[in-house]
């Protein structure tokens, strides 16, 4: 099924900033619907943020403390993606997050069979990398941009959602 015709199905954009890179909890999620309307924006709480991070999104442990916990926000995030195309901007990154928050809550693990629409826009964009020997992928702000989307505030969940989905529909309406 192509980006156009997955589009036309229930779908949500999802998004998630993270504690960090190699083992990622989420710090902060937003599920958008179709139309990029807010279905849940929270922050998550965690009790580390790499400075690497926290320089990104801005978040800290300290921040988040009276956030509630994964725990708290699992079951609205189950409910919101059921029976709907989750697209995101990096599937695979946003899976292994669920992973690692799923490890500290001790509750059955999330996976969702997200469309990766970062994939997707390098393929779109055509770079080819010798070395991976795939297409190479771009910043969603570079891809948001190359439909005339300027993300407002990077590094936030909802608004890079939002950049998704500016992409998303970009790139289905040049038949993606």
């Amino acid at each position: 099924m192509n980006l156009h015709d997955i589009l036309k199905t229930p779908h949500v954009y999802v998004e998630a900033e993270t504690s960090n890179t190699i083992a990622p909890r989420i710090v902060q999620i937003a599920i958008l619907d179709a139309h990029g309307t807010p279905l849940l924006y929270t922050k998550v709480r965690q009790t580390w943020v790499s400075p690497d991070s926290t320089a990104l999104h801005g978040l800290t442990a300290t921040h988040l403390k009276n956030a509630p916990s994964w725990n708290d926000v699992l079951p609205d995030v189950r409910r919101l993606v059921k029976g709907h195309h989750v697209l995101a901007y990096g599937a695979d990154f946003l899976n292994k997050s669920f992973a690692f928050s799923h490890m500290d809550s001790k509750t059955p693990a999330l996976q969702v069979p997200a469309v990766c629409v970062m994939t997707m826009f390098a393929e779109f964009n055509g770079e080819w990398s010798k070395y991976r020997k795939s297409y190479t992928f771009k910043k969603l702000a570079f891809a948001a941009h190359s439909f005339g989307y300027t993300n407002p505030q990077p590094n936030d969940a909802v608004q890079d959602a939002l950049a998704v989905r500016a992409v998303a529909m970009g790139l289905a309406s040049v038949g993606g």
